[in-house]
């Protein structure tokens, strides 16, 4: 029986993709553990969501070798937009001190200042993860692409990537997970308070300025083209 590892990098949906193949797959799904490879465990036909690693530590686990894998990007400015109200207002504090010391260093800074100073100290490991998985020729899909949607093209994402699978289960996966009954309100309504916060790309625009715009420019910009994002 053929394993499946969903790979992905912080804030691009990986609690929702992880929420649709629990549903649809159960006892198959492997725990979540993000960068924390200490909590991977290889057996055969397992299902292995929201994997944050780098193609090259990736292919470093074992069992992965011609298994069917996908990778999920975000345009890394709303990936750190979404981090930065996570971080700052809706994750628990308690027991995580680099939540506390994140919350120490945007303390007196208002949104705009705030989501500029993540931007800029924490693109790298977003930046290096989508970097590695764009040049691998794997199966690469957008965050945004998926959720305009609501999930329905993710059977076809499992396809590209030799993934058999009961269809059924995913579609009622898929529509039991939606944004709209996880959260009971609209994709784009916004709750900074809410682990799902609004969902709908571009949020970043909200906060964009001069200064933020040169920094992408020459820092994030080929990474961006690459992935299929505007720069503007």
């Amino acid at each position: 029986m053929q394993n499946l590892y969903h790979v992905t990098h912080a804030k691009a949906g990986s609690t929702w993709i992880a929420d649709i193949l629990l549903t649809a797959f159960g006892e198959r799904v492997h725990r979540r553990f993000g960068r924390r490879t200490e909590h991977y465990a290889w057996a055969p036909g397992r299902i292995y969501p929201a994997i944050f690693l780098g193609k090259a530590e990736f292919d470093a686990l074992e069992g992965t070798a011609g298994q069917p894998v996908f990778f999920v990007l975000r345009d890394i400015r709303d990936a750190l937009v979404s981090l930065y109200f996570s971080m700052r207002y809706s994750h628990t504090a308690e027991g995580f001190p680099h939540i506390l010391a994140f919350r120490e260093e945007v303390q007196g800074m208002g949104d705009e200042e705030g989501v500029f100073h993540t931007i800029r100290t924490r693109h790298s490991e977003i930046q290096r993860i989508q970097e590695s998985w764009l040049e691998s020729g794997a199966t690469v899909v957008r965050y945004e692409d998926l959720i305009a949607d609501g999930g329905r093209g993710l059977p076809a994402v499992l396809h590209r990537c030799g993934f058999e699978f009961d269809e059924a289960a995913l579609q009622g996966a898929i529509k039991a997970n939606s944004f709209e009954r996880k959260f009971g309100r609209n994709l784009g309504e916004i709750d900074p308070n809410s682990h799902g916060r609004q969902g709908l790309p571009g949020d970043w625009r909200r906060f964009a300025s001069a200064e933020l715009a040169q920094f992408v420019r020459e820092r994030l910009g080929e990474t961006l083209r690459r992935g299929g994002y505007e720069i503007d």
